[in-house]
C-alpha cells in the first residue's frame, strides 16, 4: 500500500515538473547497471527510505525505496549490524547522464522528511557498463524544540562500500562480473539538510 502511495506521490510530482517516470528497469540492448546501497541507522524512527533520482535534463525523474519496516511490504536487508542496515540495489538505465537529487525519508505516522533544497550527485551511465555510485546513508540529528519534543533532521552522507556492496550486487544480478565495475562516487559527502 505505502508502495502504491508513492508511486501516487512520484506520478503526481511528475505531471506537476512536467517530467516523466524514469524506467529503473530499462530492457535496451545498450543498457547499462547502476549499483548503489541504501542504509539507515536501527535507532530512527523511519520506515521507508526513497533516493529520489532524474536525468540531468530533468526529462524523467524517479525513485529507488527501501522499506525495511514498512507494514505492507518490506525489502529484504542485505546486511545489518549492531547500529545500521541496509540494502543493495541494481538499476537497469537506459545510456544518459542522471543525478541523485533528493530524499524522502518517512515515518509509520505519515510524516516525511526531504532535503530542504535539490542538491546534485551526478553519474553517468553508458552502454554495456556497471557502476557504482555508493552507499546513501540516511543519517539524522535529534533534537528538541521550545516544547520539549523530540525532533529529527535527515541528510545524506556518500561513502564508497563497494568491497561489502558489489559481491551482494552481484547474488542479485548474475551478469556482473566484479572486475568490470567501475566506481563512480559523486563528489561530495553529505547532501541535505
Amino acid at each position: 500500500m505505502k508502495k502504491f502511495i508513492f508511486s501516487i506521490l512520484f506520478i503526481c510530482l511528475s505531471v506537476l515538473t512536467g517530467c516523466s517516470t524514469l524506467r529503473v528497469d530499462y530492457k535496451g540492448p545498450d543498457k547499462g547497471m547502476v549499483i548503489l546501497t541504501l542504509t539507515g541507522n536501527k535507532e530512527d524512527p523511519i520506515t521507508d527510505y526513497v533516493l529520489r533520482l532524474r536525468k540531468k535534463d530533468k526529462s524523467a525523474s524517479g525513485g529507488v525505496f527501501y522499506l525495511p519496516h514498512s507494514i505492507f511490504r518490506r525489502n529484504p536487508r542485505d546486511f545489518e549490524e549492531a547500529t545500521y542496515h541496509g540494502s543493495v540495489t541494481v538499476l537497469k538505465l537506459e545510456p544518459s547522464e542522471y543525478e541523485v537529487f533528493n530524499f524522502i525519508a518517512s515515518k509509520a505516522s505519515g510524516i516525511f522528511y526531504t532535503a530542504k533544497e535539490d542538491f546534485s550527485a551526478p553519474f553517468v551511465v553508458k552502454e554495456g557498463e556497471v557502476i557504482y555510485i555508493g552507499e546513501y546513508w540516511f543519517a539524522s540529528i535529534k533534537g528538541t524544540d521550545f516544547l520539549g519534543m523530540r525532533t529529527w533532521k535527515f541528510y545524506i552522507t556518500l561513502a564508497d562500500k563497494s568491497v561489502r556492496d558489489i559481491p551482494l550486487a552481484m547474488k542479485k544480478e548474475p551478469t556482473i562480473r566484479a572486475h568490470e565495475v567501475k566506481v563512480q562516487i559523486p563528489d561530495g559527502e553529505r547532501f541535505g539538510n
